[in-house]
């Protein structure tokens, strides 16, 4: 053993966490300049191992922690020793010793454990470290202390080393004991001293007490008589009491076993009727669902109905029909129109006719006229020709003018006319070509068709959805029933079990599902088998918390589940792996008052599992038999190595112990967790049909959300067909509109056409006659009667044609008018609100969202909701049919349970007033054993009785014996004042003085053996003090002459004035323990006296022990034969020479796993140096040194070099090499 590593921190000058580690098992030397801190490195060491730092003030404490600017609030100092070998009794390598100190603390722990400090130093002194020997630690200032003690000081360190103070501490006990013995005897015999005195009075009382004691025994004997006699009447009563509790007790068994079975029942048809009415709730909350459903069905229908009625108010019903008729109409109105037109065209043609005919005529007339007048004026308006032609030459001038401008207008709109013509051709053939394209109605009709089909299927889609969340939500309904029966079935089944065993099955089966193991996870075992009914109480007995444990497939999947529960930090529970129970192999006995258990248990689930349970059934049950009784059940189990169990759960095992008593039958665990799997195997029935409802909504939303996108196509592609379509009839419609617009264009122009052309033909006649006026000769003479004639025929003529003109041009007008009215009519009226009528038909059969798709739309769900409806009125009218069936078996089983529970009352009744009957006999029963008791008690109070008491008064009548104990009595009055007990008292107190003269006898005796324990201890104290100096001054003269070749040394014990001259004690007497072989402090050539004669020189040196008064040390430097000087007469460097030769040596007869010593060569002459520095390296090959030192030999022969470094007022050290250790030393030297 020995110091493998130690850590300082906050300790005196090591602030920081210091660290010194690799300690050598051998030879360590730690060197460092003055004030660094070497020695607060052994004052860390001392602080945890020696008593030096046991009992600290707050002041002491405080100086221990380092100071800085910085306060340290704590400092500990660990110690890791190597304990391969052992010494310290622990398993471990390694042994952590660890103190703590602060201003309010100071902590000791042995391996991380906090320990006191009383226990951490036991465990050390096991080590090696002795309280007896303080010098396997030597601080500075220890060898100095040594060097100058006095020879007592010696020798009291010598009495410590030999373990005297082990002596004197049992010698104080011995005498104290002894003291305690003394005092134990004065007192014996004072208490003998008074018990003889009252012996020799209760002498003279003892005659008399005879004549008393002669009528007394008569008395107990007439007493024992009549009360023995007064017992057996009692017993007689209490027996035929008893008898006849036996006989109720048989009718009472009568009544519970008629109860036990009617509660069966009870408890049966209530179980029935709790599954009747959970059945009845599920119908119930189903029927609410459907309520609930049909509600908002109604709320829907209502609201459709609604809509479809404010629809049909905002849109007429019959306008489809209206539109089409006016549709119709309207076209009737413009046929009928172009029908007027057609018939007036050719009377305005033909009007027009005579019109022209007339104004030609007229301006035919008129221009004969005209030149007739001109004729006839000419000679009064002009003088001459050439005034008359310069006239008409600037009147035709003017005229030609106006033709010309005519000419171009005509010419212009004829141009305009023949543009209009083009474009009318233009529409025309636009209208052809539309005309001539596919008929997209066709086209809209199957695509029409192709949509309501698909939005029907979608919403049959919708609707199955909605049949399935319904669905759902009744599932979830009922899941919730289920899991509020399921946590009142575990709060019961928790009352019958460990709080951990529950919460650990909930951890199985989270962690079961959490890694996929539920197929591999089988459950409790109470779930797993089915017991018959008859026999479940003693199944429950049998398996105990058996039934708790979970049943596996293997012992991995067990692992794999024991290790998770452990990161829950909570649970306990067992497994039961299926593939490591074997089938056991039991011999039954044959008979009809017992059953193996077994028999009445079968598992539950598939053949596989069925075929893997009867193993574990087989190890559960297989050593139970069901027995008609336990005596029965006893020679059974005794006989076969069975567990014997009766139907009540009354059990005695095949080791005897016997366990039974009352047992709640209703709060049956394999029948909870029955319930508690039929109630999970529901909720995970209905959880696996909600998955695949689910499954099937999550296909449905799919499927319309596929329906939807085709919708969505069909509807686009409706769209593009109505867009495409009103873009047609838009398209036609402008045609139409620009056709009538561009015909009535036409024709006015035509009108201005033909009106300037007629202007033109008026000028170009006017010019014509203004010619041929201007080649007519000039004449001063007037009209001829021809001309005056045909002028007035003229005149007479011209208002008769201007009047059949103008009635010709008014009817022209009329007809005109009315043509242009019919025109203006079909062209801004009649054809625009056909266009107009027949684009919003076309509009309204051209959209998907119109009122008439909505109101078909709206009817579609309407139909839709009333069929769902119906579904719903015929599941209830089922619902409510299976309610009341469900109601009359409930109010049957209610009746019939009430029937069973008045009969169960009634007998209940009979039993309890047996049982108050019974309870009275007891009483009573009580009553007599109490008066036999007291009977019995002054029986046992007269004492010894006579041996003829039995048979003295036997034939005697009780009457007679009161007779005679009452005479009895009377004479015994006459001896009231005898001491009654005098007899007794006599011998009470004779034994009394008979143990006392014992215990008196024993306590000297004990005396003897105390102080012959006394003279052993002094004697062995003597002798171990003796040997150790012995010892010591062996291993001193050796130890010295190793480190002195040339001297010589030795220890002298030594005595008062008044004893012998010759103090000193031979080596020769003792054999010494040293180990020359090890130590190499001497051969073995000494010439020791045998065993025999050191043992007698042993007791002789004893007897002369007290007369010892210390130690001194004699020693010669020079030689082995010069005159030797004494302690007093050596320097400073010899003194300490012989002091680390005493510590030597006293180290050598109580050895230390390892030493530690500061600076112990600080005062020794350089060869000594030497030498202590080669005696230490020899030394370390078997214990470890750990030194300090500011020498250089010590580091020349040593294993392990440290140096301390002092820096900002905190010290360091670390492992150093042999070159930097002496670098240390010299600069230290320097």
């Amino acid at each position: 053993m020995y110091i493998k590593r130690i850590t300082i921190q906050g300790f005196k000058t090591y602030k920081n966490e210091t660290i010194v580690t690799n300690i050598s098992p051998n030879h360590n030397v730690i060197t460092g300049r003055n004030g660094s801190g070497k020695s607060n490195f052994f004052s860390a060491i001392r602080f945890v191992l020696s008593d030096d730092y046991s009992r600290l003030s707050d002041e002491e404490k405080k100086s221990l922690l380092h100071e800085s600017s910085t306060p340290v609030m704590f400092a500990f100092v660990e110690i890791v020793f190597d304990n391969s070998d052992r010494r310290i009794p622990t398993a471990r390598d390694e042994v952590k010793v660890k103190r703590t100190i602060g201003m309010r603390k100071d902590d000791y722990s042995l391996n991380d454990m906090t320990m006191s400090r009383s226990d951490v130093m036991s465990h050390l002194s096991v080590a090696g470290f002795s309280k007896s020997n303080p010098y396997y630690i030597v601080p500075q200032g220890k060898v100095t202390a040594l060097t100058n003690a006095k020879d007592s000081e010696r020798l009291k360190l010598l009495k410590d080393v030999a373990g005297a103070g082990v002596f004197e501490t049992k010698l104080k006990d011995s005498l104290k004991e002894m003291n305690i013995t003394g005092q134990k005897q004065e007192q014996i015999k004072i208490m003998l001293d008074d018990i003889e005195n009252r012996l020799n009075d209760l002498n003279e009382e003892k005659e008399e007490f005879k004549e008393f004691d002669h009528l007394n025994r008569e008395r107990k004997i007439l007493e024992w008589t009549i009360k023995d006699r007064e017992i057996k009447s009692i017993e007689e009563q209490i027996e035929k009491i008893g008898n006849d509790y036996e006989d109720d007790g048989n009718d009472k068994l009568e009544i519970m076993n008629r109860v036990s079975k009617r509660e069966k029942l009870i408890d049966s048809n209530q179980k029935n009727l709790a599954t009747t009415i959970d059945e009845k709730k599920l119908i119930l909350l189903e029927v609410n669902q459907l309520e609930k459903e049909k509600s908002e069905l109604l709320s829907s229908l209502a609201n459709l109905k609604v809509s479809l009625s404010d629809m049909e108010v905002d849109m007429d019903l019959n306008v489809e029909i209206s539109q089409k008729e006016k549709l119709e109409q309207f076209q009737m109105d413009i046929d009928a129109k172009k029908l007027e037109l057609n018939e007036l065209e050719p009377k305005i043609s033909e009007l027009k006719h005579k019109e022209e005919t007339l104004v030609k005529e007229i301006y035919n007339l008129s221009s004969k006229q005209m030149l007739l007048v001109n004729k006839k004026t000419q000679s009064s308006r002009f003088e001459n020709e050439s005034q008359r032609n310069e006239w008409i030459n600037s009147q035709i001038d003017r005229l030609i003018a106006n033709k010309i401008s005519r000419e171009t207008q005509y010419n212009k709109i004829n141009s305009q006319i023949e543009q209009l013509h083009d474009q009318l051709e233009s529409i025309t053939t636009q209208k052809m070509e539309i005309d001539s394209t596919d008929p997209i109605d066709d086209k809209i009709k199957i695509t029409d068709d192709e949509y309501y089909k698909i939005k029907h299927f979608s919403r049959k889609l919708v609707d199955e959805r909605s049949e399935k969340w319904r669905e759902e939500s009744r599932k979830k309904a009922i899941i919730q029933q289920y899991e509020e029966k399921l946590t009142t079935i575990e709060q019961d089944l928790v009352g019958t079990m460990d709080g951990h065993i529950s919460k650990g099955i909930d951890l199985v089966n989270t962690i079961a599902e959490k890694f996929g193991q539920k197929d591999k996870v089988y459950g409790c075992l109470g779930e797993l088998i089915n017991i018959s009914e008859k026999y479940r109480t003693a199944a429950e007995v049998v398996a105990g918390n058996s039934l708790f444990h979970i049943v596996v497939a293997n012992e991995q999947v067990a692992e794999m589940i024991i290790k998770e529960m452990g990161k829950y930090k909570g649970g306990r529970i067992t497994f039961i792996p299926i593939n490591r129970i074997e089938t056991i192999n039991v011999t039954y006995p044959q008979g009809n008052s017992f059953v193996p258990l077994y028999k009445k248990i079968s598992p539950i689930g598939n053949e596989a599992i069925k075929k893997a349970m009867w193993p574990v059934v087989m190890h559960i049950f297989g050593r139970s038999l069901v027995c008609v009784n336990l005596q029965v059940g006893s020679e059974m189990g005794r006989e076969y190595n069975l567990d014997a169990i009766t139907l009540d759960g009354d059990r005695i095992d095949r080791n005897g112990v016997l366990s039974g008593g009352f047992r709640d039958r209703k709060a049956s665990r394999v029948e909870y967790l029955h319930e508690l799997s039929k109630v999970k195997g529901n909720i995970f029935k209905h959880k696996q049909e909600i998955e695949k409802l689910q499954k099937e909504i999550l296909e449905l939303n799919s499927n319309i959300i596929t329906k939807n996108g085709e919708i969505s196509g069909k509807k686009a592609i409706l769209d593009e067909l109505f867009n495409a379509r009103n873009n047609i009839l838009n398209e036609q419609n402008k045609l139409d509109n620009d056709y009538i617009r561009i015909k009535n264009e036409e024709l006015q122009l035509e009108k201005s056409r033909d009106d300037i052309n007629s202007q033109i033909l008026t000028l170009k006649r006017r010019i014509e006659e203004y010619e041929h006026q201007r080649m007519t000769r000039f004449t001063q003479s007037t009209l001829t009667e021809n001309d005056e004639k045909e002028l007035k025929e003229i005149i007479e003529n011209l208002p008769i044609l201007e009047k059949e003109r103008v009635e010709i041009h008014q009817e022209l007008d009329i007809l005109e008018l009315n043509k242009s009215t019919i025109n203006s009519l079909l062209s801004e009226n009649i054809i625009p609100m056909y266009n107009d009528l027949k684009a919003k038909i076309n509009s309204s059969n051209g959209s998907l969202d119109t009122p008439k798709n909505q109101a078909i739309e709206i009817k579609q769900q309407i139909e839709s909701i009333e069929n769902q409806l119906q579904i719903i009125n015929n599941k209830n009218g089922k619902y409510v049919e299976t309610v009341s069936t469900i109601e009359k078996k409930i109010n049957e089983l209610e009746n019939l349970i009430d029937e069973l529970d008045n009969e169960q009352a009634a007998d209940i009744k009979d039993y309890e007033d047996m049982s108050k009957e019974s309870d009275k006999g007891m009483v009573k029963r009580t009553r007599l054993r109490n008066m036999q008791k007291e009977k019995e008690k002054v029986i046992g109070e007269l004492g010894a009785l006579p041996e003829n008491t039995k048979v003295a008064f036997k034939d005697e009548t009780l009457g007679t014996l009161t007779n005679k104990l009452s005479k009895v009595n009377d004479e015994l009055k006459r001896y009231s004042h005898v001491n009654k007990k005098a007899l007794e008292q006599f011998r009470r107190f004779s034994d009394q003085k008979t143990e006392l003269v014992s215990k008196l006898n024993e306590l000297d005796e004990s005396k003897k053996s105390i102080e012959h324990l006394m003279k052993i201890l002094e004697k062995r104290k003597n002798e171990a003090i003796i040997r150790s100096f012995k010892e010591v001054s062996f291993a001193f003269s050796k130890i010295f002459e190793r480190l002195v070749p040339e001297g010589k040394g030795k220890l002298i014990i030594l005595k008062k004035k008044n004893q012998p001259a010759n103090t000193s004690i031979s080596l020769s007497q003792v054999q010494p323990r040293y180990d020359s072989q090890q130590t190499q402090l001497g051969d073995e050539n000494n010439e020791l006296q045998s065993q025999s004669q050191s043992q007698t020189e042993t007791d002789d040196a004893g007897k002369e022990m007290n007369s010892y008064i210390g130690i001194s040390i004699s020693v010669s430097f020079n030689s082995k034969k010069d005159e030797q000087q004494r302690l007093e007469q050596l320097s400073g460097g010899q003194k300490t020479l012989c002091a680390l030769a005493l510590i030597f040596a006293i180290q050598h007869i109580d050895p230390a796993p390892f030493y530690l010593f500061d600076e112990i060569d600080a005062n020794l002459d350089t060869q000594y140096r030497t030498s202590v520095a080669n005696l230490v390296y020899e030394l370390s090959r078997d214990a470890q040194f750990i030194c300090t030192t500011f020498r250089p030999e010590q580091l020349k022969v040593c294993d392990k070099f440290y140096g301390v470094m002092f820096r900002n007022k905190t010290s360091t050290i670390s492992e150093i090499d042999q070159d930097t250790a002496l670098g240390f030393i010299e600069g230290q030297s320097n």
